[in-house]
């Protein structure tokens, strides 16, 4: 009974207020109605008589709501009656009805299609990580303080292995990790900050292991420290770390190294 798809949508309502609402489904001969009891959708068959339409109002609550369908002019009989006799009464379009069900089963479809490509992505993720799990400049990447798995992949993936860059700088650039710094002439001078052009998503990466790196990477906190000593913002500071791990991390796979914390 399709009257029966438009009550499940009624289900939050009845949470909140007890209301008997029952759907009804007419043709010539019978009319079947729908109400839900305990959570469950109850159904009940009468023939479209006068005395089936008495006994079916009076097992209304006088706070009843009925829900029916615009059947041509079979629906005039009983929706008379049930007027007549006080009971809330909604008569609607039974297009309307059509495109909810509709929609209620495309719901579904989507949900299906998601999950499949939810899983079809975790699929996908774990054959990326077996590939790479053995790649020696992935390997190398982390041995860099501040610098942990995800990250050596997303570098190594982002950038094609380095192959296309002669230099570190190039690879800040790429990113968008080169500071900015507002001034003009002598008067104005602002804050230095990021370049938003580039990658977000490495760049947020980049900027996460520098907060590690300035702790733990020896160069790192040196060049964090000494920016401080300067006056500089920690935001900018921030950057210039980013941007010497990047410089770190061209030099380990360009030569094919693990990291050395005193290297010259």
């Amino acid at each position: 009974m399709s009257i029966s798809y438009l009550l499940l949508g009624q289900k939050n309502l009845l949470m909140t207020k007890i209301v008997k609402k029952v759907g009804i489904d007419i043709s010539k001969a019978n009319f079947d109605v729908a109400y839900i009891e305990k959570e469950k959708i109850r159904t009940k068959k009468y023939s479209y008589t006068a005395a089936d339409i008495k006994q079916f109002i009076a097992s209304l609550d006088s706070d009843s709501q009925c829900v029916m369908e615009a059947t041509g002019i079979y629906h005039l009989r009983l929706a008379h009656a049930l007027y007549d006799a006080g009971i809330g009464l909604c008569v609607v379009n039974p297009l309307s009805v059509k495109r909810f069900i509709q929609s209620k089963m495309g719901l579904n479809l989507l949900k299906k299609q998601l999950k499949f490509v939810e899983n079809q992505l975790k699929q996908i993720e774990a054959e990326l990580g077996q590939l790479i799990e053995n790649d020696e400049d992935v390997t190398n990447i982390q041995t860099i303080p501040g610098i942990g798995r995800k990250t050596a992949i997303a570098l190594m993936v982002y950038t094609k292995g380095m192959q296309s860059f002669d230099n570190h700088r190039k690879v800040s650039s790429y990113f968008g990790l080169s500071p900015r710094i507002v001034q003009s002439g002598s008067s104005v001078k602002g804050r230095g900050s990021i370049c938003k052009m580039g990658m977000g998503h490495m760049r947020m990466l980049l900027y996460m292991c520098a907060r590690s790196a300035k702790k733990y990477n020896k160069s790192c906190r040196e060049l964090y420290e000494r920016l401080l000593a300067k006056g500089k913002a920690k935001k900018l500071a921030l950057i210039a770390v980013a941007n010497k791990l990047v410089k770190q991390v061209f030099a380990i796979v360009k030569n094919k190294s693990k990291y050395v914390e005193n290297f010259a």
